[in-house]
Protein backbone atom coordinates (compact mmCIF):
# COMPACT_ATOMS: atom_id res chain seq x y z
CA UNK A 1 0.00 0.00 0.00
CA UNK A 2 1.58 3.52 -1.14
CA UNK A 3 1.86 5.81 1.80
CA UNK A 4 0.38 9.15 1.62
CA UNK A 5 2.16 12.16 1.10
CA UNK A 6 1.11 14.46 3.69
CA UNK A 7 2.58 17.45 4.47
CA UNK A 8 3.81 18.17 7.81
CA UNK A 9 2.46 20.78 9.82
CA UNK A 10 5.20 23.71 10.02
CA UNK A 11 6.18 24.40 13.31
CA UNK A 12 7.63 27.84 13.93
CA UNK A 13 11.22 27.56 14.81
CA UNK A 14 11.90 29.58 18.08
CA UNK A 15 13.84 32.21 17.33
CA UNK A 16 17.35 33.56 19.46
CA UNK A 17 18.27 36.98 19.60
CA UNK A 18 19.99 36.82 23.07
CA UNK A 19 18.90 37.28 26.61
CA UNK A 20 17.79 40.33 26.04
CA UNK A 21 16.02 39.98 22.67
CA UNK A 22 14.22 37.02 23.73
CA UNK A 23 13.05 38.89 26.85
CA UNK A 24 11.67 41.77 24.75
CA UNK A 25 10.00 39.07 22.55
CA UNK A 26 8.32 37.24 25.61
CA UNK A 27 7.10 40.52 26.82
CA UNK A 28 5.34 41.45 23.36
CA UNK A 29 4.04 38.24 22.62
CA UNK A 30 2.13 38.05 26.32
CA UNK A 31 1.49 41.86 27.17
CA UNK A 32 1.67 43.50 23.12
CA UNK A 33 0.44 40.73 20.74
CA UNK A 34 -0.74 43.40 18.68
CA UNK A 35 2.86 44.66 18.57
CA UNK A 36 4.64 41.98 17.65
CA UNK A 37 1.85 40.66 14.92
CA UNK A 38 2.67 43.80 13.43
CA UNK A 39 6.49 43.43 13.18
CA UNK A 40 6.55 39.73 12.35
CA UNK A 41 4.32 40.27 8.97
CA UNK A 42 6.34 43.78 8.08
CA UNK A 43 9.66 41.68 8.77
CA UNK A 44 11.09 43.99 11.19
CA UNK A 45 10.50 41.80 14.16
CA UNK A 46 14.33 40.17 13.96
CA UNK A 47 15.99 43.58 13.61
CA UNK A 48 13.74 45.25 16.40
CA UNK A 49 14.78 42.26 18.90
CA UNK A 50 18.72 42.24 17.68
CA UNK A 51 18.46 46.12 18.60
CA UNK A 52 17.06 45.89 21.81
CA UNK A 53 19.73 42.96 22.55
CA UNK A 54 22.50 45.21 21.48
CA UNK A 55 21.48 48.26 23.44
CA UNK A 56 20.80 46.04 26.51
CA UNK A 57 24.28 44.39 26.41
CA UNK A 58 25.64 47.59 26.85
CA UNK A 59 23.39 48.88 29.28
CA UNK A 60 24.24 45.53 31.11
CA UNK A 61 27.97 46.43 30.61
CA UNK A 62 27.59 50.00 32.06
CA UNK A 63 25.44 48.64 35.04
CA UNK A 64 28.15 46.12 35.82
CA UNK A 65 30.68 48.83 35.67
CA UNK A 66 28.69 50.78 38.48
CA UNK A 67 27.92 47.95 40.65
CA UNK A 68 31.37 47.08 40.65
CA UNK A 69 32.28 50.37 41.95
CA UNK A 70 29.18 50.15 44.87
CA UNK A 71 30.37 46.32 45.42
CA UNK A 72 33.97 47.78 45.89
CA UNK A 73 35.26 44.95 43.57
CA UNK A 74 38.66 45.61 43.47
CA UNK A 75 42.07 43.73 41.84
CA UNK A 76 43.14 43.85 45.36
CA UNK A 77 40.28 41.91 46.89
CA UNK A 78 40.36 39.33 44.39
CA UNK A 79 44.23 38.62 45.39
CA UNK A 80 43.40 38.82 49.18
CA UNK A 81 39.99 37.06 49.23
CA UNK A 82 38.93 34.74 46.11
CA UNK A 83 35.48 33.95 47.94
CA UNK A 84 34.71 37.37 48.98
CA UNK A 85 35.39 38.68 45.36
CA UNK A 86 33.02 35.56 43.76
CA UNK A 87 30.32 36.56 46.22
CA UNK A 88 30.20 40.19 45.28
CA UNK A 89 30.87 39.54 41.52
CA UNK A 90 27.71 37.09 41.44
CA UNK A 91 25.67 40.03 43.53
CA UNK A 92 26.35 42.39 41.08
CA UNK A 93 25.26 39.96 37.78
CA UNK A 94 22.27 39.22 39.90
CA UNK A 95 21.96 43.11 40.44
CA UNK A 96 22.35 43.61 36.78
CA UNK A 97 19.81 40.85 35.57
CA UNK A 98 16.98 42.39 37.81
CA UNK A 99 17.34 46.22 36.97
CA UNK A 100 17.60 44.84 33.41
CA UNK A 101 14.57 42.52 33.23
CA UNK A 102 12.65 44.94 35.88
CA UNK A 103 12.88 47.51 32.20
CA UNK A 104 12.18 45.13 29.53
CA UNK A 105 9.30 44.43 30.98
CA UNK A 106 8.20 47.63 31.64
Amino acid sequence: MPRSKTKKPQIEKPLYFGVYGNARAKFLKERQPALFAALKSSGTLDEYLEGYQKAYVIRAENLTKQYEKKFHITPWLRQVNYFEYAKRCFQVQVAVRDEIMKQLWS
